[in-house]
């Protein structure tokens, strides 16, 4: 992932103004729920170590286990330039895992609502949505 986007911003000359994370259900067992939050924020702090600037992540809360999801929050609060979009709530499809194609859309428009609150605004508190 580090490698693409290095190369990416080389080839382009752009910048990277963020990272969207959007959590798989991967982690809501509970052998890997407990070892979650130290990850998250491991992932976070290398990701923008080794990018060389400080990248504004968003968090999409997902249904996980609740577990997962105090995790998620408590990052936010205890890491700078990070909001979190809770898609709790949004209509599940049929396989009852997935979201459907209007949640989607609207989870995506909740994270790009997100993004610009954050960095427009960087004293604004890290909260849910």
């Amino acid at each position: 992932m580090l490698a693409r986007a290095e190369a990416a911003v080389k080839a382009g000359g752009g910048t990277i103004r963020a990272l969207l994370w959007y959590h798989g259900e991967g982690d809501g067992d509970l052998r890997y729920a407990v070892l979650y939050k130290t990850r998250l924020k491991n992932l976070f702090n290398n990701v923008r170590s080794n990018l060389g600037f400080s990248v504004t992540v968003n968090v999409n809360v997902s249904e996980g286990t609740e577990l997962v999801r105090k995790a998620q929050v408590d990052t936010i609060v205890e890491l700078q330039q990070v909001g979190c979009v809770d898609a709790k709530g949004l209509e599940i499809s049929l396989d009852n895992l997935h979201l459907t194609t209007a949640a989607q859309v609207k989870r995506g428009a909740m994270m790009i609502e997100a993004f610009l609150r954050i960095s427009t605004n960087h004293s604004l508190p890290a909260q849910l949505t």
